[in-house]
């Protein structure tokens, strides 16, 4: 067994076994505090990280607020704009139906003082006639009765009864 633990060189190796522990256990010590140094370094860049990410979303959460906010104002103004628009409308046909019948109703009147003005022209000729037979009966002979005279109250009685509306 001896040889098992003598080298090529013949040197003994179990001389070699505390070295060799030595600098594994050195090795070990010094990547534990590597990577315990590490560690912190990484823990201490987490953090950072999450603060980052909670800065993040609080601002997500912000904007997200101020977003909804603008949809819902955006939303109320067009509702807004279309009664505003339907309010208009209404008045607008409203406003076509009272000129249409302002448009009826000049048109009759316009019918109605033709046909006022026709009645007038009737009137006019019927004195004239009127006239021209009281004149004509006034140079002629009378008969003692006075036949050839109109009574001035039976002249504007058919005159009026002339100019008024017949329904």
């Amino acid at each position: 067994m001896d040889d098992v633990w003598r080298g090529k060189n013949g040197r003994d190796c179990r001389l070699l076994q505390p070295a060799v522990l030595g600098v594994l256990l050195a090795v070990i010590v010094v990547l534990a505090v590597t990577l315990g140094y590490s560690g912190t370094k990484t823990c201490d860049a987490c953090e950072d990280g999450l603060r980052a990410e909670a800065r993040c979303h609080n601002i997500t959460d912000h904007l997200q607020d101020r977003l909804t906010r603008a949809q819902k104002t955006l939303q109320d103004a067009r509702a807004l704009c279309d009664s505003t628009v339907e309010n208009l409308n209404a008045a607008l046909a409203e406003m076509k139906t009272q000129e249409e019948q302002q448009r009826k109703q000049v048109q009759d009147l316009k019918n109605e003082i033709e046909d006022l003005k026709q009645k007038l022209q009737r009137a006019e000729e019927e004195a004239q006639l009127l006239r021209d037979k009281m004149a004509s009966s006034q140079r002629g002979p009378q008969n003692a009765a006075g036949q050839g005279h109109i009574p001035l109250g039976l002249l504007l009685t058919a005159l009026l009864g002339l100019a008024m509306p017949r329904p």
